[in-house]
């Protein structure tokens, strides 16, 4: 074949140079989709699982509910969510595996994605109708045995990169965390687990009679002790929490047909 006497020669050489410089990509940095499909940060079928939209969880994470009233005709409590707290979906199949990738693999690329996808839920949380001020974004502390072994906070890093998707900026001070782990624990244990855990410290310079508001930021969702206890220690110090957002939530009363599983799917598997 002779490109040089085709009318289209530069877009073929072209589309044939990028092709073969993809490929030696592929060959000396290979990439992968958290589900093994090569040539992806996130394959087609992963990326949809974890496009969002970002949906509601507060309600079915037991920590963050609160009794507000009880009804006597029927001996019932009536109870409500501390703020609300959005999340991309729940923790499982594919959305699972792109935030382990995230969290684990030191996958920045894919977190960059899942922060991209989990941004409106910020805009939704600091409308301007919302009766909040301006909202710095906070992730939750890692505990100290998780930042040894990752070598890197990636809860930190989701805020940065959600307060560069949405022009926001990082809260003037920091929770720190005595790093109690709530594995293996139900939810009255983790609550019990994680009261006392967190403190606030307020960066130098900090104008405290000004009112703070902060969005919480955090990986996984499980059952709410942890936003619980940063909002307790936050509200104690004259900080306002409007509200959190995750990744996923590792709940069983969250269900969402679009989030697939693919475990039984081996045309990917490497």
């Amino acid at each position: 074949m002779c490109w040089a006497r085709s009318s289209n020669s530069g877009r073929v050489v072209s589309d044939f140079g990028i092709a073969a410089l993809v490929s030696l990509r592929q060959i000396i940095l290979p990439c992968y989709c958290p589900c093994g499909a090569p040539g992806y940060v996130l394959c087609p079928e992963c990326k949809r699982a974890c496009d969002g939209p970002p949906w509601h969880a507060e309600g079915a994470a037991p920590a963050l509910n609160v009794v507000v009233s009880a009804r006597v005709a029927d001996n019932s409590l009536v109870s409500a969510p501390l703020f609300p707290v959005y999340v991309l979906g729940a923790y499982t199949g594919r959305l699972r595996a792109a935030v382990l990738a995230a969290k684990n693999g030191r996958q920045w690329a894919v977190l960059n994605l899942l922060a991209r996808s989990l941004a409106p839920a910020l805009s939704e949380l600091m409308r301007p109708d919302s009766g909040a001020g301006e909202a710095f974004l906070l992730p939750v502390p890692s505990r100290p045995e998780n930042l040894l072994r990752r070598g890197e906070d990636q809860v930190l890093a989701l805020a940065r990169l959600l307060a560069r998707e949405t022009g926001s900026g990082l809260a003037p001070l920091r929770l720190l965390s005595r790093g109690m782990s709530g594995r293996g624990k139900r939810s009255r244990e983790r609550r019990a687990n994680r009261h006392g855990s967190m403190r606030v410290f307020f960066l130098p310079r900090v104008d405290k009679t000004r009112s703070l508001w902060v969005v919480l930021v955090d990986d996984v969702l499980t059952t709410g002790a942890t936003l619980a206890e940063a909002h307790r220690v936050l509200t104690k110090a004259g900080v306002n929490v409007v509200g959190a957002v995750c990744l996923a939530a590792s709940l069983t009363g969250l269900e969402n047909p679009a989030r697939e599983d693919y475990s039984s799917d081996t045309s990917h598997k490497r």
